[in-house]
């Protein structure tokens, strides 16, 4: 079911919204235990904070490797191969 999905653009870009938008929620939730634990908010973390604590490396990692510019083979700041040829009117 989800290789059919994913041959659908549409779909698949729906599928990269969702994780891309699961991820941040992720990753803030985990900051802001990370960022209570820092600060000693945290007097004896349980298990739910401990999770999110060890769960931040791994979604930072997830986050560079799929959806920053870090990412391999991505051309966001490459310049161009073809400078425009043509007259530029204004």
């Amino acid at each position: 079911m989800v290789t059919r999905l994913t041959q659908r653009p549409v779909a698949r870009a729906l599928l990269w919204f969702a994780a891309w938008m699961l991820l941040g929620f992720s990753l803030i939730q985990s900051l802001q235990v990370a960022v209570d634990w820092w600060h000693d908010r945290l007097p004896s973390p349980g298990l739910r904070e401990w999770f999110w604590l060890l769960l931040l490396p791994v979604l930072i990692g997830i986050y560079l490797r799929f959806f920053s510019i870090f990412r391999p083979g991505c051309e966001a700041c490459q310049l161009p191969e073809k400078s425009p040829q043509g007259r530029r009117h204004g």
